[in-house]
């Protein structure tokens, strides 16, 4: 198993996605109207799923 996303060896770390994941969420807390929160709720709760699947 590798920690770099996709198939090219030199693709980016999954540990890079997870932390601009994590910096988007607290911005979007943090700043996003209302619908912009609404919209990343549906979107994050499938985030858990991608990065399962990517590690396989």
């Amino acid at each position: 198993m590798t920690d770099r996303y996709g198939p090219n060896p030199n693709g980016p770390k999954l540990s890079k996605i997870r932390a601009d994941f994590n910096k988007l969420r607290i911005a979007v807390r943090q700043e996003g109207t209302p619908e912009i929160q609404e919209a990343w709720d549906k979107v994050e709760r499938w985030l858990g799923h991608v990065y399962q699947e990517s590690e396989k």
